[in-house]
């Protein structure tokens, strides 16, 4: 077989791959990003209510936030990963 037709099928055989099923610290990394996410949007979201009814939601909603980014937290340090924890900014 010519060296042109053996790059060309592997080409072929490589675009034709499934795509790699992500890992499963991949998707834990992306769980905990998540979490992270939902934490900050809560504390964004109290800063911008003014209605008292909103505001207490808000809290309940970033207090179910906090627990679940701590537990992603707590589960990544047994893991031994190690991340950046921005912390809230100070107005």
């Amino acid at each position: 077989m010519s060296g042109a037709k053996k790059i060309w099928e592997k080409w072929v055989g490589l675009s034709q791959a499934k795509p790699l099923e992500p890992t499963e610290e991949q998707k834990f990394l992306a769980e905990l990003e998540k979490a992270q996410t939902e934490w900050q949007f809560a504390q964004e979201r109290i800063n911008q209510l003014t209605h008292p009814e909103l505001i207490d939601h808000a809290i309940f909603v970033l207090e179910a936030a906090e627990k679940k980014y701590g537990y992603y937290l707590r589960k990544a340090r047994e893991r031994g990963i190690r991340i950046e924890i921005p912390y809230p900014k100070v107005m």
